[in-house]
């Protein structure tokens, strides 16, 4: 994992940027100082390698412009990977700014534009995170969970293992899962040699607990230098062991997770941070993700309430994180649903507004309009001249059109342009928001039987419990989608 990036002119530090816990700027410097009386005694460019403490530098220089490129990584990292970003950076910034450092130009924000360059670099040299332990203990459900893929509620065996390429925010990473069946057990040696970190999981049983002490051997033999963590899952589940025992026992720091719930995402996400060892600065890349995440929680549940503007302006603070972190695609997504529900709420809007301007017709017009045609077809006699007369005052005469004469025309018409009102109003007879309150309901009692499985978890077997649990869980998932599927057809009809 590429942790730090120092670029020097003369002895003179003009950029930093920093990706993971890495060498004090006060331990480096005097070796860097060094360094640069070094490189002065050398007539050609150098890109070369060094070890300090538990990291491997890389530096390159362009002596015509004074100017020193450091890389601090992993020991982990492939140095010929290292090498070519190294160049890479070095000479895209060489291009960019060459009269500002022939000038000798020391304005750090000058410089800061490189920080794109170096991002892309960190994303080639992202950190390798092995996720080890047994069959069944949740690796591939921890994988799922931290893509935000769907969550298995049955456990499927990975046959040979995955190597799954992860973007968090900003935070690029590989992700391998494998098989921890011990048929497979030939290649675990393979997969844990060379990671930056490892995540060993644990499904927080004694049994468990001790058999996986074969991976705390497996990697404190193939990976001294990795960073290490164990992730105690299955903490829902009666009996389960706390995470201070079992870090007691295999002596790594030990995290609390449940990873069949969907919510912990951003616990289990902050654990990669933590054990990769990121920097808050990049730690700080998650966090736009996260918020997205929250943010479209909240507009399903702003649509769900029926605030179709409220979710119009939640989707628009989406697109707008999404074009932040780079991720255009999505941003345009999110945007476009932004103006989908703008639209429907405008279309609901004016069918309101048309449903008042029909209104007032229907009362008044509508009567005095047909009241001559009426008043024709009826034998003429003395009181009409007196109706005539009255005719400037039209609420007046409307009324008495319909109490005094004989007429069937008009108070029909006065019928049929009235109901147009309560057309436009939803009703509760809506099949849809009757489907909805029902599920809502089961989804209330679900919950109510979780709690009280909970409650009563020492007096049910552990299969029987998570049997259950897993049922009530998949049951749950089918509901919410279920309801989002019928708020949506509610949208549609509006926009009809």
């Amino acid at each position: 994992m590429l942790r730090q990036v120092i670029i020097l002119l003369g002895k003179t530090p003009i950029f930093k940027r920093e990706y993971g816990k890495s060498l004090s700027w006060e331990a480096l410097s005097p070796i860097l100082n060094s360094l640069t009386d070094f490189i002065q005694q050398s007539p050609d460019d150098l890109t070369e390698f060094m070890n300090i403490v538990n990291y491997k530098v890389c530096y390159s220089t362009a002596k015509y412009y004074n100017l020193l490129v450091i890389f601090v990584t992993d020991q982990t990292d492939k140095e010929e990977t290292i090498k070519e970003q190294t160049v890479k950076v070095r000479d895209i910034f060489v291009n960019k700014f060459s009269d500002y450092l022939l000038e000798g130009n020391y304005n750090t924000e000058i410089y800061d534009s490189i920080r794109y360059d170096t991002d892309e670099s960190f994303r080639e040299l992202r950190p390798k995170i092995a996720l080890v332990g047994f069959s069944g203990v949740g690796k591939t459900t921890i994988t799922r969970l931290i893509r935000a893929e769907e969550i298995p509620m049955k456990h499927i065996p990975t046959i040979t293992g995955d190597v799954a390429a992860i973007k968090v925010g900003s935070l690029h990473m590989y992700l391998w899962d494998f098989a921890g069946q011990e048929q497979f057990s030939f290649i675990w040696s393979r997969f844990v040699k060379g990671s930056d970190a490892i995540i060993l999981v644990v499904d927080s049983t004694k049994q468990n607990m001790k058999e996986s002490k074969f991976f705390v051997d497996l990697i404190r033999k193939e990976a001294p230098k990795a960073r290490v963590a164990i992730v105690a899952n299955k903490q829902d589940l009666p009996g389960a062991l706390p995470p201070e025992d079992i870090a007691k026992e295999l002596g790594y720091r030990t995290y609390p997770l449940v990873a069949i719930d969907p919510n912990q995402r951003g616990t289990m996400l902050n654990i990669v941070a933590e054990v990769v060892e990121v920097t808050a600065g990049v730690t700080s890349l998650i966090q736009p993700m996260l918020e997205r995440e929250s943010l479209v929680e909240s507009a399903e549940a702003a649509i769900m309430q029926g605030n179709l503007l409220k979710a119009a302006e939640i989707y628009r603070r989406i697109a707008e994180l999404s074009e932040n972190m780079g991720e255009d695609d999505m941003a345009a997504i999110f945007r476009e649903q932004s103006k989908v529900l703008a639209r429907q709420v405008q279309a609901a809007a004016q069918q309101v507004q048309e449903a008042k301007v029909m209104k007032p017709l229907s009362t008044e017009a509508a009567p005095r309009v047909e009241l001559p045609t009426a008043v024709e077809s009826q034998p003429k006699t003395e009181s009409q001249p007196e109706m005539v007369e009255e005719q400037p005052s039209p609420p007046v005469v409307a009324n008495q059109a319909v109490s005094t004469t004989p007429i069937n025309t008009a108070p029909a018409k006065v019928e049929s342009t009235s109901s147009v009102q309560p057309a436009a109003t939803p009703t509760s007879e809506d099949p849809d928001k009757a489907e909805i309150a029902r599920l809502e309901q089961e989804l209330s009692e679900i919950n109510d039987r979780i709690s009280e499985l909970k409650q009563n978890a020492e007096q049910i077997s552990p299969d029987e419990f998570e049997k259950e649990m897993v049922r009530l869980e998949d049951r749950k998932n089918q509901i919410h989608k279920q309801i989002m599927e019928l708020r949506m057809n509610i949208i549609k009809k509006l926009a009809v």
